[in-house]
């Protein structure tokens, strides 16, 4: 899966995340493997099937896991906004 996250204002640029989504389980908290970050993604309000921020973690429209060999260094923000994304290693554009 690949992500494009931007912090909520949008003051800073976009940056393309790669990593790999674990959707089978809220409540299991998987820990991340060595050299891995783990991260919660919330879908829409609307669509469950559409992921809209990046999170340390969610309770609430809990989408799946996100692990990624990326620090994305949420210290001192509550969420990055999910701008674009795929479930492939490319953006289809």
């Amino acid at each position: 899966m690949i992500l494009v996250l931007q912090d909520p204002k949008g003051e800073t640029p976009a940056v393309s995340v790669k990593g790999y989504l674990y959707e089978e389980d809220h409540y299991t908290n998987p820990q991340s493997a060595e050299g891995l970050h783990r991260y919660s993604i919330r879908h829409d309000d609307d669509d469950m099937a559409e992921p809209r921020t990046m999170e340390n973690d969610v309770l609430v429209n809990w989408f799946g896991w996100f692990f990624t060999e990326t620090d994305l260094n949420l210290n001192g923000k509550d969420y990055l906004r999910i701008v674009d994304w795929n479930w492939g290693d490319e953006l289809n554009h």
